[in-house]
């Protein structure tokens, strides 16, 4: 079959995840086709550079204020997004006339549905987090998500069911839509293991601490500039992975940390079999990727984003990460308790995926 698949471009997360499903779609012997723009579309591309790609942006790009809550930018978006539905129901109908998809893969982009293609959503996020003072909306805002949930043919939930899962209330707390099912977390990850890692001539494999930046700006970068005003005086060897898609660079900041902009999903994933700790932001598809590694890690929410401060609180109490503010982050701090930290991951061994791939 021709299966279109389309991640949406918030950060590097949905199409990190979607690696995995363009893998066994491929392997299953199917054609697929990649939409998107930007960071999010450059990470698919440099994955699978064989794959045909269609330019696909939103209306409304995303980025955050500097001192205010992200959930208040995207409140105020908010009438912009419906209206970007509306284009991306247009835009998909063009490009189903010219290409012919079977079907249509939408990772977090409601309006990439239609009556005339089997229609498939990949979301975590049947119910979202609001501030204290407005949690009231938090259920009329969950059967608006079911409305527009509903328009597809199947949603796929990247999780667990049951107790043991990674979302939380985000798909567990009210009923869900009835065409939504569970197919277990999507990590990218799925190379041989112990191989040594070569980027430019530095061998990568021996850092203890790996940090991996990622997420809109300007957040991204303040994180960044908060880890390179302490790494100077932490001893423990470090690389710090930008999460800037695009031209790779190294830079050696020491003899001790090196500076990376971005690396195929099979090399990152040697360094996280390789590092010792992990400091990364609570973004859903990293907590995924270093559940399914089963690696100690410290977890840092995007200041202002509701639903990372509430997994990031979330799976602290389920014993599987340690958190830390991005205020209140101090390095050494983190590595001393992560060292002390033992993470407490039970998860069910069935893959849930390709159950579902196989029925598509």
């Amino acid at each position: 079959m021709r299966i279109l698949i389309c991640p949406l471009n918030w950060g590097l997360g949905h199409a990190s995840r979607d690696v995995l499903i363009v893998q066994k779609l491929l392997e299953l012997g199917h054609k697929v086709i990649l939409a998107g723009d930007g960071e999010s579309l450059k990470i698919l591309q440099t994955e699978f550079p064989q794959l045909e790609s269609i330019h696909l942006p939103p209306m409304v790009r995303i980025t955050y204020f500097k001192h205010l809550p992200a959930w208040l930018k995207i409140f105020i978006l908010s009438p912009f997004l419906l209206y970007d539905f509306i284009i991306e129901r247009y835009r998909l109908k063009k490009i189903i006339r010219r290409i012919r998809p079977d079907i249509v893969i939408s990772d977090n982009r409601y309006g990439l549905w239609s009556e005339n293609v089997k229609s498939i959503l990949i979301t975590h996020q049947c119910s979202i987090k609001l501030p204290g003072f407005l949690k009231f909306l938090e259920y009329p805002a969950a059967l608006l998500i079911r409305l527009l949930i509903e328009g597809f043919d199947i949603c796929w939930i990247p999780d667990y069911p049951g107790p043991q899962n990674l979302s939380g209330d985000l798909s567990h707390r009210f009923p869900l839509p009835s065409n939504a099912v569970f197919i277990g977390p999507l990590s990218r990850f799925s190379v041989p293991e112990n191989q040594t890692v070569h980027v430019s001539g530095a061998q990568l494999q021996e850092a203890e601490l790996l940090i991996l930046l990622s997420g809109p700006e300007p957040q991204r970068t303040r994180l960044e500039k908060i880890i390179l005003k302490q790494i100077q005086a932490l001893p423990t060897s470090t690389i710090i992975l930008q999460g800037l898609p695009g031209k790779l660079e190294v830079k050696e900041i020491s003899s001790n940390h090196t500076l990376v902009s971005h690396l195929p999903a099979a090399t990152i994933k040697q360094l996280i079999q390789n590092a010792r700790y992990i400091i990364c932001r609570s973004g859903y598809t990293s907590i995924m990727d270093l559940a399914e590694m089963k690696k100690k890690a410290m977890i840092i929410p995007t200041p202002g984003q509701t639903e990372q401060e509430y997994l990031a609180d979330y799976l602290e109490e389920k014993g599987m990460f340690l958190f830390s503010t991005q205020q209140k982050l101090e390095l050494s701090t983190a590595i001393q308790r992560l060292n002390k930290f033992q993470p407490a991951f039970n998860f069910p061994g069935e893959d849930y995926l390709m159950k579902q791939l196989v029925d598509l």
